[in-house]
C-alpha cells in the first residue's frame, strides 16, 4: 500500500511538472532530490524516491544521465568505479502533444570485468501503480527487452551488487509514432487497389 501511494505521489508530481520542468542534466547522487523534474525532446522525466523498500541510497559519486538518439531515450546511472546496491525510482511521461507514445524498455548493465553475481530488476508500472512488466538482468541474461505501450511509466531500478564488477546500468525507451507511418499507408493503398482489381477479374 505504501508503494503504490508512493507512486501515485510520483505521478502526481509528474504531471504538476508540466509547466515547471528544466531542461535535462546530469544529476549526481549528492544533487539527487525526489520532485526534480526535467524535459528532453518530447519526454518528461521526474525522479521519484531512493531507497525504497529499504534499499541504498545513489552514491554521492554517481551520475544520472538523460540522452536522446532519434527515438531512443536513455536514462543511465554511471560511476567510476564498481556500484554498491542501489534502489530508485523515477518517472518517464511522453508530453501530451508529441503524437508517441513508448513502445519499448530495454534494461542492461555494464560491467569492468566478471566476478560475483549481480542482479538488476527493473519494475515499470502504470500511474496507478499497477506492475505493466518486471525485467530482470543479469551475467547469463542481458540485455532485457520488454514492449509497451504507454504515454507514461511508473520505473524503479533496484540493484543488488553480489561482489560484481558492475560501473552503471541503462534503460532504453524506444518510442514510436501514434500514427501509421507513410509507408504503412502505401502499402494499405497498395492492397486496396490490389483487392479492386482482384473484384474486377473475379
Amino acid at each position: 500500500m505504501l508503494k503504490r501511494l508512493i507512486f501515485l505521489s510520483v505521478a502526481l508530481m509528474a504531471m504538476a511538472g508540466l509547466a515547471l520542468a528544466v531542461p535535462c542534466t546530469s544529476v549526481t547522487g549528492a544533487d539527487y532530490v525526489a520532485g526534480y523534474t526535467c524535459t528532453l525532446g518530447d519526454k518528461q522525466f521526474t525522479l521519484g524516491p531512493e531507497g525504497l523498500d529499504g534499499g541504498e541510497l545513489i552514491p554521492d559519486a554517481a551520475t544520472l544521465t538523460f540522452t536522446e538518439s532519434g527515438n531512443l531515450y536513455t536514462v543511465a546511472l554511471g560511476s567510476g568505479s564498481a556500484l554498491p546496491d542501489v534502489t530508485f525510482s523515477y518517472s518517464v511521461q511522453v508530453l501530451p502533444t508529441s503524437g508517441m507514445h513508448i513502445s519499448s524498455v530495454l534494461a542492461d548493465f555494464e560491467v569492468n570485468g566478471a566476478g560475483g553475481a549481480p542482479a538488476y530488476t527493473k519494475t515499470l508500472e502504470d500511474a496507478d501503480g499497477d506492475v505493466i512488466a518486471t525485467l530482470n538482468v543479469s551475467f547469463s541474461h542481458r540485455p532485457v527487452v520488454v514492449g509497451v505501450d504507454a504515454t507514461f511509466l511508473n520505473v524503479t531500478d533496484t540493484y543488488i551488487a553480489n561482489g560484481g564488477n558492475v560501473i552503471g546500468f541503462d534503460n532504453v525507451f524506444t518510442q514510436t509514432s501514434d500514427t501509421p507511418e507513410p509507408a504503412s499507408f502505401l502499402l494499405f493503398g497498395g492492397a486496396i487497389a490490389l483487392l479492386g482489381i482482384g473484384r474486377r477479374l473475379w
